[in-house]
């Protein structure tokens, strides 16, 4: 992902979050992190991710598939691209937060291999000014 990947990013985040990301927070994540677009054939973008690496650790700070392409396969063929970029003995594990009630998130991430591994409560903001606990999860690299 680059520079011109994040206006159409932009655009999908308020699709797919109660309170999404704002520009310059993707603008941020990009530069510290990693970013990857994923497409169709014809490379027509159908969703993205940010992650953070520190030391033998992966950090998933975002995994988005865009709307229309919610519920084809996209997440789990996504999530298994990206588990395998990250899984070449440099990495022990990835880690990510998934709000409590994000119920097809959780399936994805558990069917991939995911395990819950703790807590944080309240984590998350909702649009009325209520909090959402986040379930954390952590994968394990063999």
């Amino acid at each position: 992902m680059d520079q011109s990947d994040l206006d159409w990013v932009a655009a999908i985040e308020p699709h797919c979050y109660p309170i999404p990301w704002s520009r310059r927070g993707l603008e941020l994540a990009l530069r510290h992190g990693m970013g990857f677009v994923f497409c169709d054939r014809d490379d027509a973008p159908l969703g993205y991710c940010f992650v953070q690496m520190a030391a033998d650790e992966v950090e998933l700070l975002n995994f988005t598939v865009a709307p229309e392409a919610q519920g084809r396969g996209v997440g789990k063929a996504a999530l298994q691209a990206l588990l395998n970029r990250f899984d070449g003995g440099r990495f022990a594990q990835m880690f990510l937060e998934v709000r409590v009630s994000n119920t097809p998130a959780i399936r994805l991430y558990q069917g991939a291999g995911f395990n819950e591994v703790g807590l944080r409560l309240n984590y998350y903001r909702n649009p009325d000014g209520s909090r959402e606990d986040a379930i954390v999860m952590a994968f394990t690299f063999l």
